[in-house]
């Protein structure tokens, strides 16, 4: 199927659910807000603007207002605290979130009106599943970057399908979805490149229309991609 075909079945299928659909797209990525948040955080923290500061001078004594302070583990902590509370967020609450954005989506491509109710699908069917699935991807993708920037890339579209086998699979376990995945991608991981790309004028809108143009944008990408996955599984069966 061409992309204009599967771009023209999206359309369909986000017609009229576009709002509810962003919305459950906004609250399943909602680590990277929260993410941000703890940075500025520990940006903004005395103490920590205090250890580069020492950092740069070589570890010297740090001076804070008029007083001197010699650098302690405890200016680490407020990194540390952030670091594991967002990876909790990320991995033990996030992770079936974005199962359920995938079903959601999977839902839509059935017919079905999508709702709020099927945030919940990801915490009922395979919660533990989905965060070693979020978990294993990570840890594969960051290996293989340390090779180079391009082979991360490429795994990541390897891995792309497989939050969309879990959805539809529920009770599989998150390295066989992962496998399922690379054996779909096969020779058609170019083909996702590009379709992502295609949206790059789309992508244009979004700032010079303060964000507002992602509402519809954002239903409309992951739309297209659920009809490629869908495509995708159809050929290989």
């Amino acid at each position: 199927m061409s992309r204009a075909e599967l771009k023209s079945l999206a359309k369909k299928q986000i017609k009229g659910n576009v709002l509810i659909l962003f919305v459950i797209g906004l609250i399943a990525g909602a680590d990277h807000f929260l993410g941000s948040f703890f940075s500025s955080i520990v940006q903004s923290n005395t103490l920590m603007s205090n250890f580069n500061a020492g950092f740069n001078s070589g570890f010297n004594a740090v001076t804070v207002g008029s007083k001197s302070a010699t650098l302690s583990p405890a200016m680490f902590m407020p990194l540390i605290w952030c670091l594991i509370i967002s990876i909790i967020i990320s991995l033990v609450i996030m992770s079936p979130l974005r199962i359920s954005h995938n079903y959601a989506y999977l839902e839509a491509a059935k017919d079905q009106k999508p709702g709020f109710s099927m945030l919940g699908y990801g915490y009922k069917n395979c919660w533990v599943d989905s965060i070693l699935l979020n978990l294993l991807t990570l840890v594969f993708t960051f290996l293989w970057s340390l090779l180079f920037f391009i082979p991360g890339i490429i795994k990541t579209y390897s891995y792309s399908m497989s939050p969309y086998i879990m959805a539809e699979n529920p009770n599989i376990d998150a390295l066989e979805a992962i496998t399922k995945s690379k054996e779909m991608m096969k020779g058609h991981k170019f083909e996702l490149f590009i379709l992502d790309l295609s949206f790059i004028l789309w992508y244009l809108l979004i700032p010079i229309t303060l964000g507002f143009a992602s509402i519809y944008i954002a239903p409309y990408v992951n739309a297209t991609r659920t009809n490629f996955y869908l495509k995708l599984k159809e050929a290989k069966a």
